[in-house]
């Protein structure tokens, strides 16, 4: 699969080197921890954030379209891209949304996970205002 949008820690430095990659492709069974330990293993460099493919529109009856494993792509997208939106809480951020976002995707039963997730979340954006 191919990890797209990789921002590069420079924190310590202040410039990440021209030759590091802002597309790389990796295993398609990697976790989002196991990409960011990946990438820093090849590269040398810490990323920030990542954006991760995940299947847009998943079979009904697809023997891997059960709770967990759609539960695992949201958790996966929100570790690779919400970082920059929920910072250093992404991931209980994920948590506490991903039982819901399952509830929305087999509801609406449209096989549309990324229309899952955006409802959800613009659901509770929508409730601040």
């Amino acid at each position: 699969m191919k990890i797209t949008y990789i921002i590069w820690d420079c924190s310590d430095s202040g410039t990440v080197p021209d030759d590091l990659p802002t597309e790389v492709e990796v295993s398609d069974d990697l976790t989002a921890d196991q990409i960011a330990d990946y990438l820093t293993e090849t590269y040398g460099w810490c990323v920030d954030s990542f954006a991760i493919p995940f299947r847009q529109n998943l079979k009904q009856d697809d023997e891997n379209n059960d709770d967990d494993n759609i539960r695992q792509q949201v958790i996966d997208l929100f570790a690779s891209s919400g970082w920059n939106l929920f910072g250093k809480f992404v991931d209980e951020v994920a948590e506490a949304l991903a039982d819901e976002i399952v509830a929305e995707y087999k509801e609406a039963g449209d096989g549309n996970l990324q229309k899952a997730i955006s409802y959800v979340i613009l659901d509770k954006f929508d409730k601040l205002f």
